[in-house]
């Protein structure tokens, strides 16, 4: 199991530039036109409450060991189920906690494709416009105006 209390220039490095965001959330000023940007916030604030939450976990799990003499209804007594409850979770490889996590970067995920969706349809009928647009121009250079004749030139279909 790794020590996540171990420190290192990188973890303390990635511990400041985490503290940083938390401090800071750029999504907040952002409008419509900033989702991926927004995204990637969403992402790393599930990460860094992930971090945060097994951190506390391996700090909870460390406080006592030994099963205390005080009646179930002691203060450490209480201390120690959560730090047994701790245990289990360390010991399932936190589980509830990465699932959660997962709901969280499908929730954001699921919010960029909401978001983009529109923007993505819009695009596509500008092109499928712009096209029948020049395929209306061709059509009608072909016919003549001047002509005295009428034009019988059928319009193409697309499907």
């Amino acid at each position: 199991m790794i020590d996540p209390h171990a420190e290192d220039d990188a973890t303390r490095t990635l511990g400041e530039q985490q503290l940083r965001n938390a401090r800071s959330d750029a999504r907040l000023g952002h409008g419509r036109e900033a989702i991926v940007a927004d995204w990637w916030g969403a992402v790393e604030a599930a990460e860094r409450t992930r971090t945060t939450a097994i951190n506390s976990i391996y700090e909870m799990a460390q406080t006592s060991l030994d099963r205390p003499d005080d009646s179930p209804g002691s203060e450490s007594y209480a201390r120690w189920e959560r730090a047994e409850l701790a245990r289990f979770d360390l010991a399932a490889d936190n589980v509830e906690l990465n699932a959660m996590t997962l709901i969280a970067l499908l929730s954001a995920l699921d919010a960029l494709v909401e978001a983009i969706v529109p923007s993505a349809r819009e695009a596509i009928v500008r092109m499928h416009f712009a096209e029948r647009v020049r395929v209306v121009k061709r059509s009608s250079r072909s016919c003549s105006l001047a002509s005295t004749t009428r034009c019988t030139r059928r319009w193409p279909t697309h499907s």
